[in-house]
């Protein structure tokens, strides 16, 4: 009773700080990035997201995946925003990442709330014909605007194809509003491959301007 009623506590204490951090901003302005007006390159993962829909997406590019051989079939074809896991850990407040990419507020936005999006996780090591899916359990964190750091969540993959698995959709929780970045990741003891990329889509958030 006491732990549940401690856990009730922090759950209130960080949905508190989330609207705090939000009362002075306006009213938010929903998006659905779905990176098919963007233009991906014939060569695979040169083509950078850059400024999209009013957040930044580090370290994402535009990427088509080719249908029945491109690993993780984009939910909305034809785009998505690929990104590949770095080799070196950082250090994020508590979290230690091997981070995929940073997706954060641009010039103009002044935060934000993120609400869902698909992925999928996939390999590339540049010499079989074929991409193919990889299961993987993909953390996340970010930071509000006050600097305090949003709990962490994690979400699982299980392949449905080797070469033409569907993404499956990932919902945060109310405590990622009022953000200013997310950071997508590895965390713990989940082990993927050189090669290992992650790929998202139809990424639902809505900018406070």
């Amino acid at each position: 009773m006491q732990a549940t009623l401690i856990a009730s506590l922090l759950v209130s204490t960080a949905f508190g700080a989330v609207i705090e951090d939000r009362s002075f901003l306006p009213q938010c302005i929903q998006y659905d990035d779905n990176y098919d007006d963007l233009t991906a390159s014939l060569v695979p993962l040169t083509s950078p997201v850059g400024t999209y829909h009013g957040l930044n997406y580090g370290g994402f590019v535009v990427a088509a995946p080719a249908p029945l051989t491109g690993g993780v079939e984009a939910h909305s074809a034809p785009n998505v925003a690929a990104a590949t896991l770095q080799t070196d850990e950082i250090q994020l407040g508590s979290l230690s990442l091997q981070p995929f990419g940073t997706i954060s507020a641009a010039p103009g936005t002044k935060a934000f709330d993120l609400s869902s999006f698909y992925f999928g996780c996939f390999l590339n090591d540049h010499t079989a014909a074929a991409v193919v899916s990889q299961g993987c359990t993909v953390a996340m964190t970010g930071f509000y605007l006050n600097g305090a750091q949003a709990p962490e969540v994690t979400f699982a993959f299980a392949p449905t194809s080797p070469t033409a698995a569907n993404q499956v959709l990932a919902t945060l929780p109310i405590t990622y509003s009022g953000l200013k970045n997310v950071t997508f990741g590895v965390a713990g003891a989940s082990v993927l491959a050189a090669g290992a990329g992650i790929n998202v889509d139809n990424l639902r958030h809505c900018n406070y301007v």
